[in-house]
């Protein structure tokens, strides 16, 4: 277990149980957990709640699932708007959680867990190479067939003379 493997399961140590954080301290108790480093960059929560309604809003319509999202949505509604928020991500071979806390307090806000597509973690196994937007346009998206429809011929009515 690394150092912030461990650093932040002491600060989950004191937060309520909940589903989410049950699954969060699932992951980081997982041998091939890792934790990103934490950053000194703070955002804050009223340019982060309107990010994640609108991933809330495109989860309902594609119907995934994200863990934690409208509790963590409820903490964000609640506070200042000017509340500066730490944002940590954590991540095993099949889950990857986005983690806030109040940057200054180290209150702890919410989790976000989802359940990562083989795409993506084939992406942080470092099979994918190259950037997808170096490729031509005909191998990211394959063509579709269409069907073309013709205006109907118009007809001309030529009255009598």
């Amino acid at each position: 277990m690394s150092l912030e493997t461990s650093a932040l399961l002491d600060r989950l140590a004191s937060v309520a149980d909940s589903v989410a954080v049950r699954r969060l301290r699932l992951v980081l108790s997982d041998a091939a957990a890792r934790v990103m480093p934490l950053s000194n960059h703070t955002v804050l929560a009223s340019d982060v709640e309107p990010i994640w309604r609108v991933r809330q809003q495109n989860a309902k319509s594609q119907k995934r699932r994200f863990i934690g999202l409208s509790s963590l949505l409820t903490q964000l509604r609640r506070s200042s708007p000017d509340r500066q928020i730490e944002i940590c991500h954590a991540m095993n071979e099949v889950e990857s959680g986005t983690i806030f806390f109040d940057a200054l307090t180290k209150e702890f806000l919410g989790v976000v867990l989802v359940t990562m597509s083989e795409h993506t973690k084939a992406y942080y196994r470092g099979e994918l190479t190259g950037r997808p937007f170096d490729a031509p346009l005909t191998a990211r998206k394959p063509p579709r067939a269409t069907t073309h429809r013709s205006a109907r011929p118009s007809r001309v009515v030529l009255s009598g003379q």
